[in-house]
């Protein structure tokens, strides 16, 4: 017996001790006034509505409310976002209205008819609700429901007169009237249709007598459901003092605190609270903007951090998935080939090379959808940096070929930085520098001053040689004729003779208009005449040498009269540009610099594209700007202009030689 009772006496010992920790518990955390939102009953600290769109440049929207439902004043100061584990100093901090879904639950009960100076209990709530609803802007983003133990009396809208009328209009019937959890049931699947933003809010204000004992299980699931749903469930218990429940209060109670909302006990001889001061703090939220240091894709955690006086808080982690990629530059449209050309000014400069620059532009995507501003761009030449910008415009280079006064080939590539250090760089792309041979000067166009004196020098210089020269033969016609049959001797050695130079036929007179490959099938040759580019004299077709050809084809792949073009220049360039192009092209589909032919020291001929759009083809295949061998017979497409390439000899084939040296013995 006596063990009995010491073990009842330690049980109630353990009991008491139980309750003082969990008061002092509480009684601890009072001074922080908010605690992590997964403890239910407590302050709620949530992340909501993550925006990556603008990375690094991070958005969220942070819920920060009280126990009794009011917001936690937050500034740049007292906020800190935690990004995978890292502190990070937000940018800005700001509170944000969206707008409130506002619904009216109304749980009408017979104490509500107890009438106070002429007006029942009711009726004082009804006017304080009305008047609420009246004083709210029309241009304001909140909608407005009204719920009743008989169902939906008012659905979403936008105009508070519509409240203020069905407010004026719903008539309770107080004498049939028993306490339910109906209305607020009702609010609450209201509460799950589809918002017209996604950062608007959701809020409840559930005007009750205290519910009954069997009620309180009912309300707690109602609580959950509304907690999983993220609407505040603000409660109004309006009854007389002598009618409060207890446990209905506590049960109520709890139902706000559990949802973020606030309590309010209205006793019939007391004032009405202020309505919007239960939903002023609701309708918004801090939105914080933050940038990342988020350098690579995969999934991350963020968190939140805030500071009160002594207390910090970190909110539940939020997972989010960010892909960030590298950016992808290219060129836009590069040229394939660069033509420089001899000019020769007017005044006293010397002849130059033009153009002495390329422009070359690009274009920067960002595959991971998160476009960033650039920090620097880079042009390479042959792996050498040639060009770089570290400041608007990062699309454009100027790439200097004054140096480059020779034919050659180089390959270019691009290389771009971003606002987070990430680097990408483009494919190589290969152009050709074609340089043009020097032009003969014109002997007038030089007599300037300073020429009329390099001529009389070198024409005293030419004098005095042809003197030491007239000498030198009169002392050698002497010994020469002192030696009998040493001139005829010399006549005689087929070595000594002089070789007949065959002279080059005269050229044909100018043609004026268009060339014959024009008018035949719409192409105008624009042949070489010296060092000029837009001479039209054609040599005559008797006295040109030329390895191979290009024949002319109609669209049955046919030859047109007086469409053929002999290749008899090293290189030709085929093009709707003139200034571009050596052969021109006159057709829709052919670029202004389209495709490149050109031979080897073996006569082997090469077809290139130059970056064309409709591109170049042989035998129905497309070439790249690498080139391609042609063959005797190959067609060829340049655009929709149709050639059949041609060798004047294919017989020619170049046989493997093997040269035998005998050693003299």
């Amino acid at each position: 017996m006596n063990q009995a009772r010491g073990s009842r006496k330690r049980g109630d010992y353990l009991k008491t001790a139980s309750r003082l920790l969990l008061i002092l518990s509480i009684f601890l955390l009072l001074p922080l006034r908010f605690v992590s939102v997964s403890a239910e009953g407590s302050d709620e600290f949530t992340l909501d509505a993550l925006d990556t769109s603008s990375f690094p440049e991070i958005q969220f929207f942070l819920d920060a409310f009280e126990v009794d439902g009011n917001a936690v004043p937050l500034s740049e100061d007292n906020v800190r976002v935690i990004e995978n584990g890292q502190r990070i100093e937000p940018v800005s901090v700001k509170w944000v209205e969206h707008g409130l879904q506002t619904i009216i639950a109304l749980n009408p009960s017979p104490a509500m008819a107890v009438e106070k100076d002429g007006s029942s209990f009711y009726q004082h709530l009804q006017m304080a609700l009305q008047d609420w609803a009246g004083s709210r802007p029309s241009e304001a983003q909140d909608d407005f429901s009204l719920a009743t133990p008989t169902g939906l009396y008012l659905i979403r809208t936008q105009d508070p007169d519509q409240l203020v009328n069905a407010l004026a209009t719903y008539e309770p019937d107080f004498s049939n009237s028993q306490v339910t959890l109906t209305s607020l049931a009702e609010a609450l699947d209201l509460a799950t249709d589809p918002l017209d933003s996604p950062q608007k809010k959701r809020a409840i204000l559930y005007i009750t007598p205290p519910v009954s004992t069997n009620q309180v299980t009912n309300l707690e699931d109602l609580a959950s459901r509304a907690r999983q749903i993220g609407v505040r469930v603000n409660v109004w218990m309006a009854a007389p003092e002598n009618e409060a429940n207890a446990d209905a209060q506590a049960a109520l109670q709890q139902l706000a605190e559990r949802t973020g909302g606030k309590f309010a006990h209205i006793l019939p001889d007391a004032a009405i609270p202020d309505v919007e001061s239960v939903f002023e703090t609701q309708r918004g939220a801090y939105q914080v903007t933050y940038l990342s240091s988020i350098r690579k894709g995969g999934d991350h955690s963020l968190r939140a951090e805030i500071i009160l006086g002594d207390g910090k808080q970190v909110s539940s982690p939020r997972e989010f998935t960010l892909d960030v990629q590298p950016p992808k530059p290219f060129f836009l449209s590069p040229p394939g080939t660069v033509q420089r050309s001899w000019t020769v000014p007017e005044k006293k400069n010397p002849p130059s090379l033009t153009p002495a620059a390329v422009d070359l532009e690009i274009q920067v995507e960002f595959p991971d959808k998160l476009p960033r501003a650039l920090k620097a761009t880079r042009l390479f030449v042959d792996g050498e940096l040639a060009v770089e910008n570290t400041a608007e415009p990062f699309n454009t280079f100027h790439w200097d070929i004054s140096g480059l006064d020779t034919t050659s080939r180089h390959l270019l590539q691009i290389e771009v930085v971003d606002e987070i250090g990430m680097t990408g760089t483009s494919l190589e792309m290969p152009i050709e520098i074609v340089v043009e041979q020097p032009a003969k000067a014109s002997l007038t166009g030089s007599l300037s001053s300073s020429g009329i004196i390099a001529v009389a020098s070198a024409s005293a210089a030419a004098g005095a040689l042809a003197l030491i020269l007239v000498l030198t033969g009169s002392r050698r016609w002497a010994r020469r004729k002192r030696q009998p049959g040493g001139m005829r001797a010399r006549e005689k050695d087929p070595v000594t003779q002089p070789v007949a130079v065959k002279q080059e036929p005269p050229r044909a007179q100018k043609r004026t208009g268009s060339s014959f490959l024009k008018n035949a099938f719409g192409i105008t040759s624009a042949p070489w005449s010296g060092s000029s580019r837009t001479s039209t004299t054609w040599p005559r077709p008797a006295a040109v040498s030329a390895p191979a050809r290009l024949v002319a084809l109609d669209e049955n792949e046919q030859p047109i009269t007086g469409g053929t073009i002999l290749l008899s220049r090293q290189e030709i360039t085929f093009g709707s540009d003139p200034r571009r192009a050596t052969q021109l092209l006159e057709s829709p589909t052919v670029d202004g610099l389209h495709a490149r032919l050109y031979r080897d020291q073996d006569d082997v001929f090469f077809l290139a594209d130059q970056g064309s759009v409709a591109g170049t083809w042989v035998n129905y295949a497309p070439i790249s700007t690498g080139g391609a061998r042609l063959e005797h017979g190959d067609l060829i497409h340049i655009g929709r202009v149709t050639f059949r390439f041609e060798l004047t000899d294919p017989s020619r084939v170049k046989p493997f030689e093997i040269q035998v040296v005998e050693l003299e013995k």
